[in-house]
């Protein structure tokens, strides 16, 4: 079977920072699609910061994370302010979250955000967020390094998918994700040989190769999205695989 498939396809570049470049800019399409990566990737983090993290209720952090959402990213395009030479964006959004959190709780909500019935926290539950803000905490990364993963899955199918190539993800999915994601045996490969007609055992382990390479390079494109250099990238899978670890997934 030919690499062609891991080396060539992927819905993610390769060029490093660059969503988080086009996430910047003043104003566009290409921004638009950028800032709706950037959200779908780390809404997830974000919450579980604000819940886990912060300890706070989930319908105030909800509405912490939309205010949050609204007055720092969109209208004042904080992405623009990242520095690649600063570390990580993920480092950069969850410090701009707690800043904006601990500015909230500390001056009340402007009344244009109050909800109905006051400020979104009573003042004992913004005293003790406001000390958890100082509480090291790993939902935010667990919550981040689950959500990449589940995209570049997402992201490694579809291409299988399009090129009609779902042999190649069939025998990913049945000796490499059910195994790990399900605790499942791995598939017998008489059984995926048969399923998919491959021509001999060497064609359906050279599948399984091709599938790992198009894997780790997927998960190499997204990564690089918001890093600045390769050394960042190597230590973002390094960080991802203990995170996992550390969750158990």
């Amino acid at each position: 079977m030919s690499d062609d498939l891991a080396q060539g396809l992927s819905r993610y570049p390769t060029t490093r920072w660059s969503t988080v470049v086009r996430a910047g800019e003043e104003d566009g399409e290409s921004r638009r699609q950028a800032l709706s990566r950037l959200l779908e990737r780390y809404m997830p983090a974000l919450r579980a910061h604000l819940l886990c993290g912060m300890r706070i209720a989930e319908d105030r952090a909800q509405d912490l994370l939309q205010s949050f959402v609204s007055d720092k990213i969109l209208e004042q395009n904080l992405v623009a302010r990242a520095d690649p030479g600063r570390g990580r964006f993920r480092a950069f959004l969850r410090t701009a979250l707690e800043n904006y959190v601990r500015s909230v709780l500390r001056r009340g909500q402007t009344a244009k955000r109050l909800p109905p019935g006051g400020p979104l926290l009573p003042i004992d539950e913004r005293e003790q967020c406001l000390a958890d803000l100082d509480c090291p905490t790993d939902a935010f990364d667990v919550a981040w390094a689950r959500q990449l993963l589940a995209d570049v899955l997402e992201c490694m199918e579809a291409d299988c998918r399009e090129q009609d190539r779902m042999d190649v993800w069939g025998v990913f999915e049945g000796r490499v994700l059910r195994p790990i994601l399900q605790h499942a045996e791995p598939a017998p490969y008489d059984v995926l040989i048969k399923h998919f007609e491959f021509e001999s055992p060497a064609k359906a382990c050279n599948a399984l190769v091709t599938a790992k390479r198009m894997f780790m390079r997927t998960l190499r494109s997204m990564i690089s999205e918001t890093v600045a250099d390769e050394r960042l990238v190597e230590e973002e899978i390094r960080e991802l695989k203990a995170i996992l670890l550390s969750a158990g997934a």
